[in-house]
This record gives C-alpha cells, sequence and structure tokens, in this order.
C-alpha cells in the first residue's frame, strides 16, 4: 500500500525503532539535513554514541542504482567532509517500505549501505502507538478541531461510525470542488452552464500527464484566438480542415507556454486532437450538456445505466486519449456538480489509484485494511450509508488529499481529523 515518503519520514523520527537499530541510545540529529556544498537535503540524519546514521526513504521499489551512486555514497562523503566526522563514523541505510531490486541490494551491499523493508504492518502498528501516546496529550488539538467526539479506533468503525463518516462524506462532496486549481478556494466547483460543463470536459479529456493548473492558461491562450468554445472550433475546422486546425490550437498553446504532450501516435498534436475531439462529439447534440443527456436517456427509454453505459463508452470511442478513467472522471464530474441524474453505483467511478488507496488506507482514514480489499470494502461502504453512490468517495478522497493530506498536511482544519489515524498521530 503506497504510504508517501515524508508520512515515512514521520513514522521513523517518532518510531526510531523501526530502523532495525537498537533505540534506546539513537537520536535524531536533523530531519531534511541541508547539505552546503550540493544544496542537496538528507532525508534523516540519527545519532548512535558516536555513529552518525544517514537514513533515505523512498516509497517504491527501489530499483534505480542513483539512489546509491548519486545520493547516498555522495551524502557520506559531503557529510563526512563538512562536518568533520571520519568516514567510518558514517553508516548509510536505504529504507522502503516495498522492497529493493536484487542489483539494488548488490550494490548496496559492496557499497556497505543497509538495506531495510518495512513493511505495512510494522507501519500501521507504529501509527496506531503514536497515536495511542498523542491522544493522551492532544487535548488542545481536538478543542483546535471543534469536536466533541471522542477519537474512534481505526480499523475497528461500528455501524454508527461509520454512519457519521458517510454524513461527513456527503457534507464534503457537496462543496468541494472537482477541478485541481480551484482546491483551496471558496469555488463549490458547480458546473451550472454550457460553458461550464464545456471546461469541465476540456479539463478532463486533457487530464493526463498534465498539471491541472495550466487547464486555465491554456483555455485563457485558446480564447485569445477566439478557438475556444466548441462551435468556434468546428466552424474553423469545416472552413480550413481538422488538421490545420489541430496545428493552430497546438501553436497558440505551445506559443503561451502550456506544455504539450507529444505522444507516439499524435505528436504534439494529441492534446489539440482530444479538443477537437471533444468539441465534434458536442456539436452532435447542439453544444448543450443537457441535450446530450437527454438525448440518450431517450434512446434508452429511461433506462439510466444503459444510457450511462452506452455514453461512457462513446466518449473512449469518439474523443482521442479518453479511456476508461476519464470517461469515468467526465460523467462523475457531470453528476457530482452538473445537471445529470446517472447512479454512480458502478466500480467504474471509484477510482483506484495510490493516493486515494493511501487516504483509504490504515494511516488515514481506516476503511480497507489492504489495497486488494479496495473496491470490495469501499463498494459496501457506499451501498450502506451512501446509497450506493461510489462516485462522492472517490471525489472526498482526491479532495481530501489535495487539500489537506499534502505536504504539509492541515489536520487542524480537516473535517475528517476526527476520523483519521494521522490526524491523532501527529497532533
Amino acid at each position: 500500500m503506497y504510504i508517501p515518503e515524508w508520512e515515512i519520514e514521520e513514522l521513523l523520527v517518532r518510531n526510531p525503532e523501526l530502523l532495525g537499530l537498537p533505540s534506546g541510545k539513537l537520536q535524531l540529529v536533523e530531519r531534511q539535513k541541508y547539505l552546503g556544498k550540493s544544496s542537496r537535503y538528507i532525508d534523516l540524519l540519527f545519532k548512535g554514541q558516536d555513529v552518525y546514521f544517514i537514513v533515505e526513504v523512498k516509497s517504491i521499489l527501489v530499483d534505480d542504482e542513483s539512489v546509491i551512486t548519486k545520493q547516498l555514497i555522495p551524502y557520506k562523503k559531503e557529510f563526512a567532509v563538512e562536518f568533520n566526522v571520519p568516514e567510518s563514523k558514517i553508516v548509510c541505510m536505504l529504507i522502503s517500505p516495498n522492497g529493493f531490486s536484487e542489483d539494488v541490494k548488490k550494490l548496496c551491499q559492496k557499497a556497505g549501505i543497509i538495506t531495510r523493508t518495512l513493511d505495512q504492518n510494522s507501519l500501521v502498528a507504529a501509527a496506531r502507538q503514536t497515536s495511542s501516546r498523542s491522544q493522551c496529550i492532544s487535548r488542545g488539538f481536538l478543542d483546535k478541531i471543534k469536536s466533541e467526539r471522542a477519537p474512534l479506533i481505526i480499523g475497528a468503525r461500528n455501524e454508527d461510525a461509520q454512519r457519521e463518516l458517510a454524513r461527513l462524506f456527503l457534507s464534503v462532496s457537496e462543496r468541494a470542488p472537482i477541478q485541481a486549481h480551484e482546491v483551496g478556494t471558496d469555488s463549490k466547483g458547480k458546473l451550472a452552464t454550457n460553458s461550464d460543463m464545456w471546461f469541465w470536459l476540456f479539463y478532463s479529456v486533457m487530464d493526463r500527464r498534465a498539471n491541472a493548473a495550466t487547464f486555465v492558461k491554456a483555455k485563457e491562450a485558446l480564447e485569445k484566438v477566439r478557438l475556444f468554445a466548441p462551435y468556434k472550433i468546428v466552424e474553423l475546422m469545416k472552413a480550413k480542415g481538422e488538421n490545420a486546425v489541430l496545428k493552430k490550437i497546438a501553436k497558440t498553446l505551445e506559443d503561451y507556454g502550456f506544455p504539450l504532450l507529444n505522444d507516439h501516435a499524435m505528436g504534439k498534436l494529441a492534446f489539440p486532437k482530444s479538443i477537437v475531439d471533444a468539441a465534434k462529439f458536442m456539436s452532435k447534440y447542439q453544444y448543450d450538456f443537457r441535450h446530450l443527456y437527454e438525448n440518450y436517456i431517450e434512446v434508452y427509454d429511461g433506462n439510466l445505466n444503459e444510457a450511462c453505459d452506452s455514453i461512457w463508452r462513446n466518449l473512449q470511442k469518439e474523443i482521442y486519449g479518453v479511456g476508461p478513467r476519464i470517461a469515468s472522471q467526465i460523467i462523475r464530474g457531470l453528476v457530482l456538480k452538473g445537471p445529470w441524474k446517472f447512479p454512480l453505483n458502478d466500480n467504474r467511478f471509484l477510482e483506484k489509484c495510490r493516493f486515494n488507496v493511501w487516504i483509504a488506507g490504515e494511516t488515514r482514514l481506516g476503511l480497507i485494511e489492504d489495497e486488494r480489499e479496495y473496491y470490495e470494502k469501499l463498494g459496501k461502504f457506499a451501498d450502506d450509508f451512501l446509497e450506493g453512490n461510489r462516485g462522492i468517495i472517490a471525489h472526498v478522497l482526491w479532495y481530501i488529499r489535495k487539500r489537506y493530506c499534502n505536504r504539509p498536511p492541515k489536520c487542524g482544519e480537516c473535517t475528517l481529523a476526527n476520523h483519521c489515524l494521522r490526524a491523532f498521530s501527529f497532533s
């Protein structure tokens, strides 16, 4: 299960016994120790008696030897010179919960670097121990989050606790935006007009290997040349041909500083192709998202599930770059924040990514114990307490991570803090 590096660092700072060293006399010297010569940072620096321990933390399977050759070995040499410590008194450690490749392990052994794999159970147990200690001394924190409810035991929720958490999910989803650049603003992300909904489609079809904050810039760039509105794109395409429009959009975006995706099939025309295809798709429904929805409902005689399935398939078929994840995102947003009424009770709307697994997992909300349970456990939670709406869960996991759980965490501001192990572990 994914746990970000900075959170592993926190657990090691508070639970140095996880390093597998005698921890009685092991003291933290500094977290993110600055090395002046290279302007780089050591993740964790411990000292035990007269020996220093340089600890490099990774959250993934370590299969890149440069972690040793370009980080740990130089760190050791630089630290020795800068702080006048004999290299014989410095030990390097490489830590990961997901282990190491055989080549990395061999190189570490040759270089005298200790490798240690931290399993999920050890990390969760350490977090629980820290949480237990924190709950005894964190009354001020409880006051800060303005909650009179006693801390919940993560991973052992009763029905009332789950119902309360579901109520909070509904509340958070209702007031939270769905676009990353609006996180932290007062926007609720409502898709009230066709213009709002077109930007959501525009945003979503480009939401692959790109920074979402740049999508607003892309919109501004195209508006300046009157080529953002879908009907303008289709009009120009009819007049000058699709290829000319693709090239104009690409040049406009590139001149404005928007980073174009360069894929194997379309090269730098990949994003322009997605935009043009989305405009063509909407042209069949008079560029009206309500009309699009009603058309599918009529074709399928009011069967919402069949209509939803058909739109989901056609988005992928007709718009370049749209796969199952993006098609689900488009529909989920238009239901949660727009006028569409499709049921989101299918697992395709419960997006599974390492970040959602992390927030749902045992070091956060404790809704799952293992990522293999993601669909089963969260699906049951949705069925039991959210009328099956898996889209709400995906939305809230995404939003909580973006708004409160990125470094540095903002536990004191988070609505779900009283249900989160991390909030009590590190208050």
